[in-house]
């Protein structure tokens, strides 16, 4: 059985859906056109931050 097919990939896959569309109701249509995407935790000082 693929994930699309699967019940608890839909049921999970749904709440995810309702959660997206409950952030961009708060913060606005294109609030999630800039996210960052970095694990804070594993940042290494400044060398991470460091813009190139």
């Amino acid at each position: 059985m693929d994930k699309q097919h699967n019940p608890k990939y839909q049921q999970e896959y749904m709440a995810l859906q309702k959660v997206e569309r409950n952030y961009i109701e708060k913060f606005g249509e294109s609030s999630l056109d800039r996210v960052l995407l970095l694990d804070p935790l594993s940042l290494q000082y400044e060398d991470d931050l460091a813009i190139r």
